[in-house]
């Protein structure tokens, strides 16, 4: 991903203007919106230890991985249990994105297959509070 696109994510990321509590939840959302890639709690942990020298217990970063998720600014990865920052800046209900199995680089896409699904299965009169759609392969650069 080019710089300019990725300067572009972290400035929408950032417009959304959601209260984020404690530096913590603030400093862990910064290494998320980073990169695009996925990182696993651990991950997380040891950057944050290089970053800010401080070691956090895998329970004080999932519990703040909650709460960021809960406000819609990380997104949980299933495939390989890690987490990313929301770039989108409207939809946050669902996950769309393409996922590098090489370099767990992440794209996030537009929610309208997930809006099209939904009304295609008949459940659009249903409230749906998350849907994961993780598209697994090589991205153009480790091809």
């Amino acid at each position: 991903m080019s710089n300019k696109n990725h300067q572009k994510c972290i400035s929408r990321t950032k417009k959304r203007q959601v209260k984020i509590d404690g530096a913590h939840e603030k400093n862990i959302f910064e290494l998320l919106i980073k990169g695009h890639k996925a990182m696993s709690a651990y991950q997380l942990i040891d950057n944050y230890s290089q970053h800010y020298g401080q070691v956090l217990k895998p329970m004080q970063v999932y519990r703040v991985l909650k709460k960021l998720i809960t406000k819609h600014l990380v997104h949980r990865i299933n495939y390989n249990n890690s987490y990313v920052a929301c770039f989108n800046e409207n939809d946050h209900e669902a996950f769309v994105g393409f996922i590098c199995d090489k370099c767990s680089t992440i794209e996030e896409k537009t929610q309208d297959p997930v809006k099209e699904l939904t009304k295609k299965f008949g459940l659009s009169k249903n409230h749906i509070s998350q849907t994961n759609l993780e598209i697994v392969g090589t991205c153009q650069n480790c091809l």
